[in-house]
C-alpha cells in the first residue's frame, strides 16, 4: 500500500513572546474554552472530531460557478502556494507532492486564493502525530485555507466541489477530514458533500508515554490506526 502523508514534516521551534501572542490570539477570537483546551493539547490530551463525506455519482452534474480558477498544484506552484502560506515549509510541500498527494488550488488574478490537501493510503494526521490507515477508495483531506481578503466569496464551497468532483472520477468513495470540536465554521460549513461525524480519533500523552484511541461508530469503513 502506497503510504502518502506518513511522514512528519519540519517546522521551526516558536519562540516564547510567539506563544504567548498566540495564547492571547485565541483566546480574543475563539474563546477561553479553546485556548483551554489547547494548552491541555500541549501537554497531555488532543482529540479530534472524524468526519466521514460521501462521494454519490449525483456529484457529477453539479455545476462549478466558475469565477475562480481551479487545479492540482505542480512544483511549479510552490512559490505562489509560499505567498498565500507564508508559514510553509518548501521542503515539506515539494515533499508531499513528490508522494503523490493532492494539493487542489483556488487561482485569482494569478494568485493562489485558496487551497486543500488530500492523501491516500497511510495520512499522517500532525496535530495528533499519528497516521491513519484508509482502504483504496477512501481519501484523507486536510489542511484547507482561504486568504483572509478573499473569504466570504464562495471560494471554500466552490473548491470543496471541485475536490469531489476530481476526486469522484478518479474512483475513490469516500472523503474523510479531522478537525477540532471548537473549530465550529468548519464543523457547520455547507457542503454539497453529505457529511457525518463518525467518530473521535485522541492523544493521550505523559512525558514519553503515548497512547491513541480511533473510536469510530458501528459500520463506518475504513479509518485505522497505523499500528
Amino acid at each position: 500500500m502506497t503510504k502518502l502523508g506518513s511522514e512528519k514534516p519540519v517546522h521551526p521551534q516558536w519562540t516564547l513572546g510567539e506563544k504567548l501572542r498566540r495564547c492571547i490570539d485565541v483566546a480574543r477570537k475563539e474563546g477561553l474554552a479553546s485556548l483551554w483546551f489547547k494548552l491541555v493539547g500541549e501537554c497531555c490530551y488532543r482529540r479530534l472530531v472524524i468526519l466521514e463525506h460521501d462521494l454519490p455519482p449525483e456529484i457529477q452534474k453539479m455545476k462549478l460557478p466558475g469565477h475562480i480558477e481551479m487545479r492540482l498544484l505542480t512544483s511549479d506552484d510552490v512559490d505562489a502556494y509560499l505567498d498565500a502560506r507564508p508559514e510553509g515549509i518548501r521542503e515539506d510541500i515539494l515533499g508531499r507532492l513528490q508522494k503523490g498527494q493532492f494539493c487542489f488550488s483556488a487561482w485569482q488574478d494569478g494568485r493562489v486564493v485558496g487551497a486543500v490537501w488530500a492523501a491516500t493510503g497511510d495520512a499522517y494526521i500532525e496535530y495528533v502525530d499519528c497516521s491513519i490507515e484508509l482502504d483504496p477508495d477512501q481519501v484523507y483531506v486536510y489542511n484547507a485555507f482561504t486568504r483572509l481578503s478573499y473569504r466570504g466569496q464562495q471560494i471554500a464551497r466552490e473548491r470543496g466541489l471541485f475536490v469531489a468532483q476530481y476526486l469522484q472520477r478518479a474512483g475513490y468513495r469516500k472523503l474523510f477530514g479531522a478537525v477540532m470540536p471548537e473549530n465550529k465554521a468548519a464543523l457547520r460549513a455547507p457542503n454539497d458533500v453529505s457529511a457525518r461525524h463518525i467518530g473521535w480519533l485522541r492523544r493521550y500523552q505523559l512525558g514519553p508515554w503515548r497512547r491513541f484511541s480511533l473510536q469510530v461508530e458501528p459500520g463506518a469503513r475504513g479509518v485505522r490506526l497505523v499500528k
